[in-house]
């Protein structure tokens, strides 16, 4: 495997974001209807948002990983919590620890943010990812419920 490197994202990598996010939406149980063109504006929109972390990997064949988070304060933490939202890797690149890398990096990004604990978000049937963050030390502590609008 070639070097990566891991980088915070800027809007010169909305375009290789999308094209892996879509990737992601390929395994999700419940399907969106978000387009490559919304994939593009909402992370153009996060890249100015200051609660947003976007890092990505890069290797000598380009852009190979992506994960997502974002901080927030709640009543019951001393500190900010940090959430990761998407953490994907190119379909050629999963199983070389592309994904350890990037959730190391979220994790020292979010601590440097002045988190006190950062979270996962996956589908209850993402028995997979489940595993991945499982073995990056998570455990299931809580459950996310949602409600669509």
């Amino acid at each position: 495997m070639s070097d990566i490197t891991v980088q915070r994202a800027d809007e010169t990598h909305v375009r290789d974001m999308a094209r892996l996010l879509n990737f992601l939406g390929d395994v999700m149980e419940r399907k969106t209807d978000v387009s490559t063109r919304d994939l593009e504006r909402n992370l153009e929109i996060l890249l100015s948002d200051p609660r947003a972390c976007i890092l990505v990997a890069l290797s000598d064949t380009g852009m190979v990983g992506v994960v997502n988070f974002s901080i927030r304060r709640t009543a019951m933490h001393r500190a900010a919590s940090a959430l990761i939202d998407e953490l994907v890797i190119s379909p050629d690149m999963r199983g070389k620890g592309i994904g350890f890398i990037l959730i190391n990096a979220a994790v020292g990004e979010a601590r440097n943010m002045g988190c006190c604990e950062i979270e996962a978000s996956t589908e209850m049937s993402n028995l997979s990812a489940r595993r991945f963050y499982k073995k990056c030390g998570f455990d299931t502590e809580s459950l996310l419920l949602e409600c669509e609008l």
